[in-house]
């Protein structure tokens, strides 16, 4: 099509119907396709576009060269419609047909009584080749006349002839005179005469200047058809619209009510994804009123409203308030929106309050739940770093209360290890972090069982006393205990070395340095 179409009033509207009813057929509905193509047709004659998806879509071979034979004359250049024509015979060949269709030899009556007019600047073209053919058929009329006018006048002369035996040359000429006048008379009447024209499929008559009043069910099938165009498009507006027309013209129209329900669930997802969740609740409320049944539509609708609860409390930064209300909607529906973004976001901040106040192990653990929502989430990933240098420093003490070791770490290396004795199943040393807290230079004292303990380093309190590292302890100031029970439970929940490993561990050890005890 040349470009200037695109300025013909009404061309870009045919245009766009013309995709409204590709869409339609490739989606299966050929029905609802062909009546869009015919009334672009309709509208718009020598669109020839539209022909060729007509043609295409029609059911048989026969059907496809009559509307191709119809198209030929409103686009009667149209290289396009040959080729076309060309195909469709193959096809009706190929198929089985023998010789040329019928379709193909029916003198076309396009569009019924309305006959719409081509484009103006073709128009004469037509005009042309349709008076040539009426032209064409007069001449062969007159000429068959005028023969039979010269054998009929020859016929009578003979018989005049014979009969009058020489009668007056002047009766016989008047009377082949009149004769041939009377045959001409016929001939040119038969030339006159229509063809006699076998009618083909035509397409419904478009009245022009008037408003028809369509039928309660053509109304609502024409909605239908703006339903299932808007659905391709994703335009669930156009589709809630159209729905809402259907239930105004037939209020008890289930199919229409499940499916506004539908659109109006698929405009609410839009409507979250945009944040315009008021209008989202609106919709979902709706859309539950009109099919209650559907699950979906009540958890979308809680988990909106839980998800906008979320909201406010991440916003006025109550950071747990958020989480334990995102997380509900998470472990619903993962991709809610930016509920994972949200609830890494309030982990981080909470890991940096644990880290400020020096709860490491709380920090840790916030840290490692931000990054199950946001593996790459860079604050968290520097913050859970930070909180392990800070719990496991390269430089510690840990001891394990299986194999009852005492490792030393320098640099993040082993450069120490020792047999210890740790505390007996009545009083068992407590696993855990901790740091030395205290270190006595002269022997401490334990009063209740009158043990003198040297190298003392305390690292926690359990009641009233303090439990930590000390060599083999002396009973009366003499007594040597527990010698030959390292690795085994002997104490009474402290870490006992022996006296040389204590006196090491004692002068390599400052305050502050940190005691892992695991289990």
């Amino acid at each position: 099509m040349d470009s200037t179409n695109l300025e013909r009033p009404g061309w870009q509207a045919a245009a766009t119907q013309l995709e409204d009813g590709k869409q339609l057929y490739q989606r299966g509905d050929r029905s609802g396709a062909e009546a869009l193509f015919k009334r672009i047709i309709h509208q718009m004659p020598d669109y020839e576009d539209a022909w060729l998806w007509m043609a295409y879509v029609a059911e048989t071979d026969e059907q496809r060269l009559r509307l191709l034979r119809e198209a030929s004359l409103f686009v009667p250049e149209s290289e396009r419609l040959k080729q076309a024509r060309a195909w469709a015979l193959e096809q009706y060949r190929a198929s089985g047909g023998q010789g040329v269709p019928e379709a193909e030899m029916i003198a076309a009556a396009p569009l019924a009584s309305e006959q719409p007019k081509p484009r103006r600047k073709r128009k004469a073209d037509v005009g042309a080749a349709k008076l040539g053919d009426v032209a064409q058929e007069a001449g062969q009329g007159v000429r068959q006349s005028w023969d039979g006018a010269r054998q009929w006048t020859s016929e009578a002369v003979a018989g005049a002839t014979a009969r009058l035996h020489g009668a007056g040359v002047y009766l016989v000429s008047v009377l082949g005179i009149a004769a041939i006048a009377f045959l001409l008379i016929i001939g040119v009447a038969r030339a006159n005469r229509p063809p006699i024209i076998i009618t083909p499929m035509v397409l419904p008559t478009l009245v022009v200047d008037a408003t028809p009043t369509p039928t309660m069910a053509s109304r609502v099938e024409q909605e239908w058809v703006k339903v299932d165009i808007a659905w391709t498009k994703a335009d669930y507006g156009s589709a809630v619209r159209a729905l809402e027309t259907i239930l105004e013209l037939e209020p008890d129209n289930e199919r229409a009510q499940v499916q506004l329900a539908e659109a109006l669930y698929e405009r609410a997802k839009v409507s979250i994804d945009g944040n315009e969740l008021e209008q989202a609740k609106a919709d979902l409320d709706r859309a539950i009123k009109a099919n209650a049944s559907n699950g979906d539509l009540q958890r979308t609708r809680n988990d909106l409203e839980r998800y906008r609860e979320g909201l406010s409390h991440y916003q006025t930064q109550q950071w747990q308030a958020a989480i334990d209300v995102l997380s509900a909607v998470h472990s619903r529906n993962p991709e809610f929106r930016d509920t994972p973004s949200l609830l890494a976001d309030s982990h981080d901040r909470l890991g940096d309050l644990s880290l400020e106040q020096q709860d490491w192990f709380e920090a840790e653990k916030q840290y490692a739940a931000c990054l199950s929502y946001d593996a790459d989430n860079q604050d968290c990933l520097d913050g859970a770093a930070k909180t392990a240098a800070i719990i496991t420093p390269p430089t510690r003490v840990e001891v394990s209360l299986t194999t009852r070791i005492c490792e030393v770490y320098e640099n993040g290396t082993v450069i120490k290890s020792f047999q210890v004795c740790t505390g007996r199943p009545s009083s068992p040393t407590v696993p855990g972090r901790y740091t030395i807290q205290s270190k006595i230079e002269q022997d401490a004292y334990a009063s209740k069982w009158d043990l003198i303990m040297p190298y003392w380093m305390g690292i926690y309190w359990a009641g009233g006393s303090e439990n930590g590292f000390h060599a083999y302890p002396l009973r009366g100031g003499t007594q040597v205990l527990w010698r030959g029970a390292l690795g085994t439970g002997c104490s009474f929940g402290c870490i006992v070395l022996d006296t040389a490993d204590a006196e090491w561990l004692y002068n390599w050890a400052e305050m502050g340095t940190v005691v892992f005890v695991r289990n």
